[in-house]
């Protein structure tokens, strides 16, 4: 299993789009040089998958070339939001996506934890996997 934690760069400016396809192109090269593990890549994408962006198609593009789903499209997933301004705008920037094998037949539960000690304008995104290992002895 391969997990991969980036923080992607918020949309802005030209620039912005540029680090951002930067950061895509080594997922995807890591991802590609890994391809025989199963892909956990978290973080904070900086994106709301319910809008269309430059950087939305991007990361959608990168999916669809190397089998990624997002978590929060499967059915056990219970994630309103993950991120709040302020307590007034809220939205989901922050990603589990997942390889096929995993989405398909691992997720046991993904949800968000709302904790008012939390002083963050992020909330904690858990996923759950059942996975079945073999012991190997040497």
């Amino acid at each position: 299993m391969l997990l991969i934690c980036v923080y992607m760069p918020y949309e802005g400016d030209e620039s912005m789009i540029d680090e951002f396809a930067d950061q895509l192109t080594l997922i995807d090269s890591i991802i590609q040089s890994n391809s025989d593990c199963h892909i956990v890549a978290d973080s904070d994408y900086n994106v709301n998958l319910c809008l269309n962006s430059v950087h939305i198609a991007m990361l959608c593009s990168l999916c669809d070339n190397v089998g990624l789903t997002p978590v929060v499209k499967h059915n056990s997933a219970n994630i309103d939001y993950a991120y709040h301004f302020c307590m007034r705008r809220f939205s989901v920037l922050d990603h589990f996506l997942l390889s096929g094998t995993l989405f398909g037949n691992a997720v046991s539960s993904a949800y968000v934890v709302h904790d008012t000690d939390n002083t963050s304008d992020h909330e904690l995104v858990v996923l759950n996997l059942s996975l079945h290992t073999v012991s190997r002895m040497c």
